[in-house]
């Protein structure tokens, strides 16, 4: 489905989009609700990435706090 086609089908409902990527997607927030998700992390680039943030968000792996520091935006 397009672009077009899916923000026709949900435009009106309580979807929200979680963007994964790197700053070329922002574009998105032009035509979805989207999470603030991506604010909180640093932006992946590559499926690899991708595939290791949701492992980290669903607790299927951990990062030490000595490395994640130069993972996420939201850790100081």
């Amino acid at each position: 489905m397009s672009i077009m086609g899916w923000r026709m089908k949900y435009h009106k409902s309580n979807v929200k989009v979680a963007l994964f990527g790197t700053c070329r997607i922002a574009f998105t927030r032009n035509h979805f609700s989207c999470t603030d998700f991506d604010n909180a992390i640093s932006f992946v680039h590559t499926t690899k990435e991708i595939l290791q943030l949701f492992r980290f968000i669903t607790r299927q792996i951990e990062i030490p706090d000595s490395v994640n520091r130069y993972c996420s935006k939201s850790v100081p």
